[in-house]
């Protein structure tokens, strides 16, 4: 009797023990239906939605305003947000799109809505192309005229944002740069001990010799910081 009852009370209450009991669902009538038993790769998506567990954006609007708080390049963001409607399936994957357009494709100068929203559905497309599928396919629009020669040249506006994606300043040209770098280099020029850490820093860069040092530690908590070469 005792067994009985804690054999019991173990099925009820115990979590799931194989992946197809993530992919199952009991319905009213306490019928138990697993989707896609055989395939240890699919279901999961289809047993989540037969629970009602993802019926609106809300889920995946938070976990992409999670993933663009971490800073991420606009290059990372645009293969997780293109993996996410892949794999994930979320609703209204078009309403995902329009609303983290500036992450997948930050605007550029004079560029209009309508040009950013082309660039980002052509690297997008780019992206699913490279695993066999397409946007639509995906549940978005798509570019006009897919160009993948286009999004192969177009590598400026990656550079440019991958590591200042949240810089005003990030879309500027490579003068305006220049200019950016010579009046931050004066400012390091005042600094005696930043001065000295830059020319040694660049002399290495620069340097041809295999052996000359490469490691640099710097230390700054709260001041100008400590060197050491």
């Amino acid at each position: 009797m005792l067994f009985t009852f804690t054999a019991s009370f173990h099925c009820l209450f115990s979590g799931p023990t194989c992946w197809n009991d993530l992919k199952s669902v009991v319905d009213a009538a306490g019928d138990r239906r697993v989707f896609s038993r055989e395939d240890p790769d699919k279901g999961y998506h289809d047993a989540a939605v037969a629970r009602g567990l993802l019926e609106d954006n809300s889920v995946w609007v938070r976990t992409l305003e999670e993933v663009a708080r971490e800073r991420m390049g606009c290059r990372a963001f645009r293969r997780f947000f293109a993996a996410t409607c892949m794999h994930s399936i979320p609703p209204d994957r078009q309403e995902l799109f329009n609303r983290f357009l500036g992450e997948i494709a930050p605007r550029i100068g004079n560029e209009n809505r309508e040009q950013q929203r082309e660039w980002a559905y052509q690297h997008l497309e780019y992206i699913f192309r490279q695993w066999d599928t397409t946007c639509r396919a995906n549940g978005l629009e798509g570019p006009l005229h897919y160009n993948e020669a286009f999004v192969e040249q177009d590598s400026r506006r990656d550079l440019s944002t991958e590591f200042v994606a949240d810089d005003p300043d990030a879309h500027q040209t490579c003068s305006w740069w220049r200019r950016y770098a010579d009046g931050h280099l004066r400012q390091v020029r005042r600094n005696a001990g930043q001065s000295a850490a830059f020319d040694r820093i660049i002399g290495a860069v620069e340097c041809t010799d295999p052996n000359a040092q490469r490691l640099f530690r710097l230390k700054g908590e709260g001041g100008t910081g400590e060197w050491s070469g």
